[in-house]
């Protein structure tokens, strides 16, 4: 390959790179820390936790896990850069802001480990929001033994082989913007 085969690559790619670039600015980027998720409402998230307790023995989610239970993560500020589709995908999340949505349990999936709760999301008019879930399993993280991260439960629904298969309950939240609390 002679050198200006070469240049004229690198042209094309500096080229796409500039454009790329300029795209990113002309748009409202996410602030670091940044994510759209589906935060359930009081009933539902208490309607989870009561239903995970008679899970455990002794009928109640152990005294040093982690309780979570109140989302399901929709996309992170990080993946905002991966390409122009996900910057398509946070724009429509952002028009979405304060949209009702249902959360159908699909299995549950209990371990020494932690609690979680795959489920499938849409709007209450029927829109599927799965697709905006860039884990690509929907899911809400109930509970957490000490030292075991609630993004653990992605790794863990994948790899299980003993679930419960479940359709309710079924619960409800909104679509919102969460933003990094200022320590």
């Amino acid at each position: 390959m002679e050198f200006i085969d070469c240049r004229r690559d690198i042209d094309n790619l500096t080229n796409e790179c500039h454009n790329f670039i300029k795209y990113i600015i002309s748009k409202k980027t996410p602030l670091p820390g940044t994510y759209f998720a589906i935060n359930l409402n009081s009933e539902s998230s208490n309607q989870l936790v009561s239903f995970a307790q008679t899970l455990f023995n002794g009928g109640d989610i152990p005294n040093n896990w982690n309780e979570h239970s109140d989302h399901v993560t929709l996309m992170h500020s990080n993946s905002y850069y991966i390409s122009p589709k996900h910057i398509d995908m946070w724009e429509k999340l952002s028009e979405h802001i304060g949209i009702q949505a249902q959360i159908k349990p699909v299995l549950l999936l209990v371990n020494d480990k932690l609690a979680t709760l795959k489920v499938s999301c849409s709007t209450v008019e029927g829109l599927s929001l799965d697709k905006f879930v860039i884990s690509k399993i929907p899911h809400v993280t109930i509970a957490c033994a000490p030292g075991v991260s609630a993004m653990s439960s992605i790794k863990e629904l994948e790899e299980c082989t003993t679930v419960v298969e479940l359709n309710e309950p079924v619960m409800f939240g909104s679509i919102n913007l969460v933003e990094p609390q200022n320590s």
